[in-house]
């Protein structure tokens, strides 16, 4: 009984040494399955991937199922690492692990906006496979202009930004931008009518012989040219198409301007003509100047410098212009005033007349109260463009003008040198040390000018009557003619008013005046009428007297003028 009992003992000994050590020591565990467990396990033998779908559009998704078995032939163990690569990541992005069940795992593949092919391998243990996915680009669904940077530029040579760049986006049928690489064709219509730029012809693309052609490829969806300026100012429309298919799409119009200031698109301007400088200093007006190029575009003009100077008074010595092509500045009353120059014909005429007509004897004439404000930059002279291409050509006519700007002190139109009238300031562009006039040829680059004239004027020193009295009988008018100025026979400042009243008989014609501001040549006469007022009485003739109030600056003037009326 015994030894039975230590046979079995052993027996079960030997049993648990075999469990112990597995029984088949030549098989492993699976490939990415961690040990324990009940029993034998085999490895990876095989992997087989199936997309769906195998083709697609840009920016799709396929889902990738990855088949795993052992030597079997059956099924890995469920949790099986399987790994996923792509082939070119720019194509797009794959799930990169996942683990089985039942055999199998599913990955998730998103295309990127790029055609191509992607290949997909899947991985486990050693075992290997690929499956191959289409990537179609989207059907083109639209094309559409974005922008053109900047949308004005200066023709060539202005010293302004010559080019463009135009830029377009294209998308497909589902919204997005199209795969790179897609073809757009680009034309334009410009004012050079297509002249080659050796011609002084505007261009898109490179220089080549189809200036008004040129292509390029998508990036992100946008295509982009560069539009180049010529020597011939005016719009620009540039058309771009998705090639081989019927969808354009056109800019807004591009600007191309001169750049440079014309002597005939010049104009200075005030916003007050007449000031009181011979009695107040400090009295403003604001100096406006406008400019444009030859063709009449001011927007290209931007930080042009202007330079003033004054013949009387002071203002800013100089100033830019805006994105308008304009500048103003302010000038200002203060010594000196005016220069004292030689009289016309006109105004040795005027003497004679208000001598004769009102007893006014006076050396003074209206030219004395002018005060002349010069205005110069740089810019071109006027020429006729003949053949239309935006430069000047021997031959074509043109306007020459002063190379040297001067101050006009006696408005003549001409530069004096001082032996008659005041000498005149003039500006010494070349540093020769004397005045140089028109030259004779047309000048793309020199000193261009303009000049304003403000009255400067003082109080009513001529508040005068013709007739110097009156004597009006029962039922008779007599008619007067009252003439108001400032010591240079120039009207009075804006707003001052003349007022006319009589108390007696009948007051008709004007009875008040308020002066303008307005540039008037010599003084201001006004015309009225005093009648009896009661042509059927029998009383004997009565004082009348006429009062003439002008009210200059604030302070009222008087005059007076007694008769009688029947």
């Amino acid at each position: 009984m015994k030894r039975i009992m230590m046979s079995r003992y052993l027996l079960l000994l030997i049993f648990i040494a075999f469990c112990s050590c597995g029984g088949d020591t030549s098989s492993s565990l699976p490939q990415g399955v961690g040990g324990g467990g009940g029993g034998g396990t085999v490895a990876t033998a095989s992997i087989t991937l199936t997309a769906n779908p195998s083709s697609l559009t840009v920016l799709g998704t396929s889902s990738i199922t990855a088949t795993v078995l052992d030597s079997t032939g059956t099924n890995v163990p469920d949790g099986t690492v399987v790994t996923f690569t792509l082939n070119d990541s720019t194509l797009g992005t794959i799930t990169p692990r996942a683990t089985t069940y039942n055999g199998t795992v599913s990955a998730t593949f998103t295309a990127a906006n790029k055609p191509g092919t992607a290949i997909i391998t899947g991985t486990s243990g050693s075992a290997t496979d690929t499956v191959n996915i289409a990537i179609a680009a989207a059907a083109t669904g639209s094309i559409e202009f974005v922008s053109a940077t900047p949308q004005v530029i200066g023709i060539q040579g202005s010293g302004q930004t010559e080019t463009s760049t135009v830029k377009f986006l294209v998308k497909d049928i589902n919204g997005n931008p199209v795969v790179d690489g897609t073809p757009v064709s680009f034309t334009m219509r410009g004012p050079s009518g297509g002249r080659l730029p050796a011609d002084g012809g505007e261009y898109i693309g490179a220089i080549d012989s189809t200036p008004t052609q040129a292509s390029a490829s998508t990036v992100n969806g946008y295509a982009n040219v560069i539009l180049h300026s010529g020597r011939v100012a005016g719009p620009v429309l540039i058309t771009a198409t998705v090639t081989g298919t019927t969808m354009s799409s056109s800019s807004t119009p591009i600007s191309i301007g001169g750049g440079v200031p014309s002597a005939t698109h010049f104009t200075v301007a005030t916003d007050k003509f007449n000031l009181p400088g011979l009695a107040f200093a400090n009295k403003q007006a604001n100096i406006s100047v406008y400019l444009a190029d030859r063709f009449g575009n001011y927007n290209v003009l931007t930080g042009t410098s202007v330079s003033f100077y004054a013949e009387a008074g002071a203002i800013d010595r100089n100033d830019i212009t805006d994105s308008n092509g304009s500048t103003s500045v302010v000038y200002r009353t203060q010594n000196p005033i005016p220069a004292d120059v030689a009289p016309e014909a006109w105004e040795t005429a005027l003497q004679a007349y208000v001598l004769a007509t009102y007893g006014i004897s006076t050396t003074r004439h209206p030219r004395d109260g002018w005060a002349t404000i010069l205005v110069s930059l740089r810019g071109e002279e006027a020429f006729s463009d003949a053949n239309g291409n935006g430069i000047y050509d021997v031959g074509e006519s043109f306007i020459d003008t002063s190379q040297e700007a001067f101050i006009d002190n006696n408005d003549n139109g001409s530069r004096d040198d001082g032996s008659a009238d005041p000498f005149e300031i003039y500006i010494d562009d070349n540093g020769n040390n004397s005045y140089d006039g028109a030259n004779g040829v047309w000048d793309p680059d020199k000193t261009i000018f303009k000049d304003i004239k403000l009255l400067i004027t003082g109080g009513p020193s001529y508040i005068e009557l013709d007739p110097s009295s009156f004597d009006i009988s029962n039922g008779g008018s007599q008619g007067f003619t009252i003439l108001v100025s400032d010591v240079n026979l120039n009207p009075l400042s804006p707003g001052s008013k003349v007022t006319i009243s009589v108390d007696e008989g009948k007051l008709s014609g004007v009875t008040s005046y308020t002066f303008p501001s307005v540039f008037m040549a010599g003084p201001v006469e006004l015309s009225f009428s005093i009648s009896d007022s009661s042509a059927t009485d029998t009383d004997p003739p009565k004082p009348a007297t006429i009062k003439i109030t002008v009210t200059w600056e604030g302070v009222e003037y008087t005059r007076t003028l007694s008769g009688t009326i029947d």
